[in-house]
């Protein structure tokens, strides 16, 4: 896993520009600690910061020629696949000067153009420079697991050439890069506590989708995508026996997993004792020595926020060698400097603090670990899946009722600040019921409403900006004649998976170094599930349906039939406790009372520290907003 930057200027050659790029990729170093370079091409310059996993020889270091030397590649991610693509280049008489996957994507890409994308399986973000014709060749995995950010040269259009990197904070660091605040993407950040792939809290920045490609020239920019979820959710599969698709499933995941444990450094996977995380450890005990393969856990003191007990039980089934360490640490002199390393861009999902101390306390013995990462999505595991089940049973009831439960709810339940809580699920659900069914699932992961924001944020700031909602309903006609499961589930894989889940784990593991892969990302796998009928997925109201069935046979029922308890902080209890000083001094500084009146704010606080509301989400949100507001604006001084 490594860090690219580069920059293309069509108009002239730019004596300062290495110097540019060799400061952003200076600012990339945590993604690539073990070698870093920058190197002139006439009129790009290229970089690149390599954290070592395959070939650990200093002839793979990059940016990387091919043997004829007109091309130049600049590569984050891994292609699992790619000794079986070697094989059929060397058939095609390509010889290799090194043992990476790399050099197969730039000899890939030399025979085949863009149709390479077709063969690779993996995680990547890459650049291909071709010195002759001067095109700059940008691609990104289906998933979206690795990011890129890019800007016009002169931030106005790609005709005067092109700045890219792997961090959007890096990108700023380049002197052509302007900090031009996005209001509509602060308008979505707070529906959602995250950012879409297509918005960038700077507004000359792009971000490339998932599946996609794009080609710079000095007179043209295309971007294109070259993989279609949507056909596999379209094109449903006819089970006939339920065996067999289990079968070809556990194939599959095998297969994949034996692919993603290949490396040179140690590795190991993140543990929980949840189906997902045993259900990739198990895979993994298939095809590897137990003795060799390691898992790592970690707990909070904290509100029972410990899975490992859990861990414990399933690593002790597999003989693997467990490491597991209980977070107990000041959460107020860490938590700005996590939130400095993990943010890139505003990001308030309470997890962020826990993964980045996992990836932390891993990092300490292994380089690569597999996650189970992706599977709620793509096999239903989520509580919101129920609700937009159970909805359709509320529908039946008068609005009327509805809305009396959900005063009811409000008025009576008392606020727990517990994990994910009852009173806050109930609330959340209620106050969604009486919405159309897809801006009831919107609503589900909805922290400030549109009719919230429009009533706390300062008016001039408010005029005319867009209901994130519209982009989900664009999202959600792609698969309108699908299944409403199966449609919600497509909406989160292209949200709430890429931008929310996948920037998370990407920024918290590679802040420590630390290279996680997800096997259940294999669009391999992704294609599988998304042909599944729903009903196989979540059937009646058993989330997961499907997958825990197909590991009966590799998985105690005390693993299989346990609750998903997620991975997140006990940040309402820590904001009305150890976060409340500091909290409140983010949120009442003029980053956010630009935005937010500061009697909205002070209401805000009263009812969280009261319990009257459970503010932790939106509270959390602000913080994270405010102090990243903070961190740009001193960026350029």
């Amino acid at each position: 896993m490594c860090g690219i930057a580069g920059s293309v200027c069509w108009n002239n050659v730019e004596n300062a520009e290495y110097n540019n790029i060799k400061k952003i990729i200076s600012a990339l170093n945590h993604r690539g600690p073990d070698f870093s370079s920058v190197k002139n091409f006439g009129r790009a310059n290229i970089g690149h910061a390599r954290l070592s996993i395959i070939d650990l020889n200093k002839n793979a270091n990059q940016p990387m020629f091919d043997t004829s030397s007109r091309y130049v590649i600049s590569f984050n991610g891994e292609i699992y696949n790619f000794n079986e693509i070697k094989k059929k280049l060397i058939s095609k008489g390509v010889i290799f000067k090194t043992k990476s996957d790399t050099e197969v994507i730039l000899e890939s890409y030399k025979q085949w153009k863009e149709k390479c994308l077709e063969l690779f399986e993996g995680m990547f973000v890459f650049i291909i420079w071709d010195k002759i014709d001067e095109i700059l060749f940008l691609a990104r995995d289906r998933m979206g697991e690795k990011p890129v950010f890019f800007v016009p040269y002169d931030g106005k259009n790609f005709e005067s050439g092109i700045i890219f990197s792997s961090e959007l904070k890096a990108l700023l660091l380049h002197p052509n890069v302007k900090i031009n605040i996005d209001n509509n993407t602060i308008w979505e950040y707070l529906s959602l506590n995250y950012v879409l792939t297509s918005s960038c809290m700077i507004t000359e920045v792009k971000k490339l989708e998932p599946g996609s490609f794009a080609v710079f020239t000095k007179n043209s920019y295309l971007s294109k995508e070259y993989w279609k979820l949507k056909s596999f959710f379209l094109n449903k599969r006819r089970i006939s026996s339920l065996e067999d698709t289990i079968q070809e499933f556990n194939f599959l995941l095998t297969s994949t997993v034996k692919k993603q444990i290949n490396s040179d450094v140690p590795f190991g996977a993140f543990l929980s004792g949840g189906v997902d995380s045993s259900t990739i450890v198990a895979s993994a005990n298939r095809v590897i020595k137990n003795d060799k393969f390691k898992t790592f856990c970690i707990g909070f003191d904290e509100f029972n926020y410990n899975e490992i007990p859990k861990s414990d039980y399933v690593s002790n089934l597999f003989n693997n060698k467990k490491f597991n360490q209980i977070i107990s640490f000041d959460i107020k002199n860490n938590f700005l400097k996590i939130l400095d390393k993990v943010c890139d861009e505003p990001l308030a999902d309470t997890s962020i603090i826990p993964m980045f101390f996992l990836c932390k306390f891993a990092r300490e013995n292994i380089t690569v670990a597999l996650s189970g990462d992706g599977a709620d999505e793509i096999f239903l595991g989520y509580e919101t899946y129920l609700a937009d089940k159970l909805k359709n049973v509320f529908d039946l009831l008068p609005v009327k009722i509805t809305k009396f439960l959900h005063y009811f709810a409000n008025r009576f339940f008392p606020v727990s600040h517990n994990k994910v809580s009852f009173d806050y699920k109930l609330k959340q659900f209620l106050g969604g019921c009486t919405l159309p069914k897809k801006e009831a699932h919107y609503w589900w992961r909805n922290i400030f409403s549109e009719k919230f924001k429009k009533e706390i944020c300062v008016d001039s700031f408010a005029e005319g900006l867009d209901n994130p909602f519209i982009k989900f309903s664009k999202i959600f006609r792609d698969v309108k004649s699908c299944n409403f499961l199966d449609q919600v589930s497509y909406v989160d894989i292209k949200t709430w998976l890429v931008d929310s889940i996948l920037m998370k784990v990407d920024r918290a593991s590679m802040a420590n170094s630390l290279e996680c892969r997800a096997p259940f990302l294999s669009h391999k796998i992704v294609e599988f599930a998304a042909s599944l009928p729903a009903d196989l997925k979540l059937q009646n109201f058993r989330k997961k349906a499907f997958l825990r069935k197909s590991q009966a046979s590799y998985l105690p029922k005390k693993i299989l039939n346990s609750k998903k308890r997620g991975f997140n902080s006990p940040i309402s209890f820590w904001l009305n406790n150890q976060l409340n000083k500091l909290g409140k001094e983010i949120t009442f500084d003029s980053n956010i009372t630009n935005i937010i009146r500061e009697e909205s704010i002070k209401k805000m606080w009263s009812e969280h520290e009261e319990k009257v509301v459970d503010h932790g989400h939106r509270l959390f949100g602000l913080v994270c907003l405010g102090h990243w507001l903070d961190g740009v604006k001193k960026i350029k001084k």
